[in-house]
């Protein structure tokens, strides 16, 4: 259930994370009747656990483009991704599998998938996405994964039937070359 389905069906307090739920800052939010939050603002662990000046600044600015859906899709990075429409994707992956083209021993092709929507606010849901897929000679898809991650700047993939995806849905278009060069790096390592 949403916050507001909660709250409707007469919870006292709910708390969820500003940032899976929102989008925003990593933040513990808590709502209810008044009387349990006032009772917790006088609790001993509020000073321990309270959320500093800048993570309310952040969420205040995050809670502001939802004034403006359209405003919050382009400026909120888990909206904007969820809003790529299938062609930005498809034509994202050409690009990907361009700078890849030629690398020895890779076999990279563009594949149909579900991107997971997120952790817990909406743990199962998926939407239909498109990946990259690797496979190499060499080198098992588990250390391939392995080695993405590992590097300076992390990749996260998934690996499906013996080969790494890279979901076009989470990588921006000005990464692309970046992740080209971290598989490439990646490969040079494998021997």
């Amino acid at each position: 259930p949403t916050v507001q389905e909660g709250l409707a069906a007469g919870a006292d307090v709910l708390c969820f994370s500003g940032d899976k739920l929102l989008g925003g800052p990593q933040a513990g939010i808590i709502v209810g009747k008044a009387r349990y939050v006032e009772q917790m603002k006088k609790h001993p662990l509020l000073r321990a656990l309270r959320v500093d000046k800048m993570t309310l600044a952040a969420l205040e600015a995050t809670l502001r483009l939802y004034r403006h859906p359209e405003e919050a899709v382009e400026k909120i990075p888990f909206y904007r991704m969820l809003a790529q429409a299938i062609p930005v994707l498809e034509e994202r992956a050409a690009r990907l599998l361009n700078l890849l083209n030629g690398l020895p021993g890779l076999v990279a092709d563009m594949v149909e998938s579900e991107a997971q929507i997120g952790a817990g606010s909406v743990p199962n849901e998926t939407i239909p996405s498109r990946a990259v897929r690797l496979r190499a000679e060499g080198i098992t898809a588990d250390m391939l994964s392995h080695k993405l991650l590992q590097r300076t700047e992390p990749v996260a993939s998934r690996i499906h039937k013996d080969a790494v995806l890279l979901d076009m849905r989470t990588v921006p278009d000005g990464a692309l070359e970046r992740l080209a060069t971290a598989v490439s790096s990646c490969l040079k390592e494998r021997g």
